[in-house]
């Protein structure tokens, strides 16, 4: 695994990539030692994925996607298939990969929904001490695939609370207070 420190190569770096590549695929001239083509540097391959990395995780890429990052390259740098290389690395990007909903992410176990009350989470807080009674609130909130959307809560006192929660199929002996 990379680190920033590591990434960014030094025009040094870029120029001894240059000559032990075997045949460069564009015709390039030199400035400053650097490979050019088109005002852009063109980037050997035993570089290409740090140059990705940098542009991709640093605060300048942001994980901000394929297309972004592929843009920011676009303006320096140039080689075959660049955009490829970028998608196959957005790809394989863990940050990315969370943010993006797929069919995949519920064969991963995580619940998603696409409407209101597709995915429902429900729980218990308490005991709250209340004019000398202890009281549960019994809390539910959807999750849609937007935004979470909690609904009202109600109030429940410990006799009442598992006779609720078995009515949506939780087992009253698992809230505490119920017997």
């Amino acid at each position: 695994m990379l680190t920033l420190n590591e990434t960014f190569p030094t025009p040094e770096d870029l120029a001894d990539a240059f000559e032990q590549e075997s045949e460069p695929t564009f015709s390039c001239t030199l400035q400053n030692g650097l490979p050019v083509v088109n005002n852009h540097v063109y980037v050997p391959e035993v570089l290409r994925r740090r140059i990705i990395f940098y542009f991709h995780f640093s605060r300048v890429g942001a994980h901000q996607g394929i297309q972004h990052s592929y843009h920011r390259l676009s303006k320096y740098f140039c080689w075959p298939n660049m955009f490829n290389d970028v998608r196959q690395f957005a790809k394989q990007c863990l940050t990315c990969v969370r943010r993006r909903h797929t069919a995949i992410d519920f064969v991963r176990g995580n619940l998603l929904s696409t409407g209101m009350f597709e995915v429902v989470a429900c729980d218990t807080v308490g005991p709250i001490w209340f004019r000398e009674k202890q009281r549960y609130i019994f809390t539910c909130a959807t999750i849609s695939a937007n935004s979470p959307l909690p609904f009202r809560s109600q109030r429940f006192e410990p006799s009442t609370c598992g006779r609720h929660s078995t009515a949506i199929g939780f087992r009253s002996s698992a809230l505490p207070g119920t017997y």
